[in-house]
């Protein structure tokens, strides 16, 4: 999630979180705790205005 911020920061019109976002939409079996993502990853603000849509 760092990255993700950092993204914000210094680029905020990146599309990163939109494609990692569809990404795991598209492979629904991947384990998002695996790479280190809480439950409840979606809930947090950092990912929330983009999953609004």
């Amino acid at each position: 999630m760092l990255y993700c911020y950092l993204m914000d920061v210094i680029n905020p019109g990146h599309k990163f979180k939109n494609r990692f976002n569809d990404l795991l939409n598209q492979y629904p079996n991947v384990n998002v705790r695996s790479m280190g993502f809480p439950d409840d990853w979606r809930g947090e603000p950092l990912w929330e205005s983009i999953l609004q849509h």
